[in-house]
């Protein structure tokens, strides 16, 4: 991920905005875990939601 993708979850997760956390990891899973050129509302993976996901800083 980026910073400014790192900074923004940071951000959606501190203001509990899970909608937003959602967005983040869809676009950042579609561009770059995939064949998806690009992310938008018909293009990519959309996520009904997010239960759980891990972060390694390493």
């Amino acid at each position: 991920m980026s910073r400014q993708q790192i900074a923004a979850l940071g951000d959606a997760l501190a203001r509990d905005d899970h909608a937003r956390v959602a967005a983040i990891l869809e676009e950042h899973a579609s561009v770059n875990f995939a064949a998806f050129d690009d992310f938008d509302d018909d293009t990519g993976f959309h996520f009904d939601g997010v239960r759980d996901f891990r972060i390694d800083w390493n």
